[in-house]
């Protein structure tokens, strides 16, 4: 599974900015752990497409600000963020 990361956070995170030759995303390390997580979780059918494709809007809401994702070994919590 060949996963374009810069493509992902530059289409879906607001804070993606390309300065000289540096990309800058706030949120580009959690991202990137998670999207490695689930390649490696498909990889060994620990994930269905169908549970990847909700990870994947899992992620999006993370990027903008919805929810805060954590994972462990075996799952993926994500907790809407209170806004007031």
């Amino acid at each position: 599974v060949m996963v374009d990361v810069i493509a992902f956070l530059k289409d879906n995170d607001d804070s993606f900015a390309l300065r000289g030759n540096v990309f800058h995303a706030t949120k580009a390390f959690k991202a990137n752990s998670l999207i490695q997580f689930c390649i490696n979780a498909r990889h060994e059918g620990e994930i269905t497409d169908d549970e990847l494709d909700i990870v994947v809007g899992l992620l999006r809401q993370y990027l903008n600000n919805e929810v805060e994702i954590y994972w462990d070994e075996k799952r993926i919590i994500a907790q809407p963020i209170e806004v007031d």
